[in-house]
């Protein structure tokens, strides 16, 4: 995790691969930058055998430990009340995404962001969010 001074926004995702060799999640970007106040989206792509695949998102603040942030599966979704307001996502089962939407970004917002599919394993994969206030520029 990197700090930034206050004008920025570092985000880090992480996304955790299924047990099966058929379940994968994968980030593409590597990096992306937002203005702190903006709408941004974390992309993760899944591959599945499963028919009816729940993906979860969840999110680590600095010094604490990981917090469910939501879950989306075919028939239903579910955010923690925490992130009812700023924090969406909707999953695409024919084209195997989940991304994250983060409306009016934060600079609190800075954090390591998860995707997973369930079952999940350890192996991740990451990218990095930055977002800068426009008076930084």
């Amino acid at each position: 995790i990197f700090f930034w001074p206050s004008q920025f926004l570092q985000v880090i995702s992480y996304f955790i691969a299924g047990k099966s060799k058929e379940d994968s999640v994968n980030q593409l970007e590597v990096e992306q930058v937002v203005f702190e106040g903006k709408t941004t989206i974390i992309n993760c792509s899944f591959t599945t055998a499963q028919a009816y695949p729940y993906l979860f998102w969840y999110v680590q603040y600095v010094n604490e430990a990981p917090q469910y942030l939501l879950r989306r599966d075919r028939n239903s979704e579910d955010n923690a009340p925490r992130f009812k307001d700023r924090f969406s996502a909707t999953l695409d089962n024919e084209k195997k995404t989940v991304p994250l939407l983060i409306n009016n970004a934060q600079i609190f917002d800075s954090a390591v962001y998860y995707c997973a599919l369930r079952p999940t394993v350890t192996k991740t994969h990451h990218t990095a969010l930055t977002a800068h206030s426009p008076s930084s520029l």
